[in-house]
């Protein structure tokens, strides 16, 4: 029964360190998504407008238009620093 309790202990610390991980250390991506809302200066939303986001070292750019709430998304962008044009 002696031998039995060193595997028994390390086997409770291995369950405790598996349980005790944080969800998002599972769920991490190399890309990110960019969400946002078009408006005018009083507020208002702008349906249809053209939203460019280009990375300042690569150059690529990826486009979006607006929904009919001012809504826009970009997917998949990878990381790095970007610049926004409406």
């Amino acid at each position: 029964m002696i031998r039995q309790r060193p595997f028994a202990l390390m086997f409770l610390v291995f369950l405790l360190t598996a349980f005790c991980l944080p969800p998002s250390a599972f769920s991490q991506s190399a890309t990110a998504t960019l969400n946002g809302t078009v408006e005018d200066t009083n507020g208002a939303v702008i349906p249809g407008a053209n939203v460019t986001v280009e990375n300042v070292a690569t150059r690529l750019r990826r486009q979006a238009k607006t929904s009919e709430s001012g809504l826009f998304t970009v997917p998949l962008l990878p990381p790095g620093e970007y610049t926004l044009t409406v």
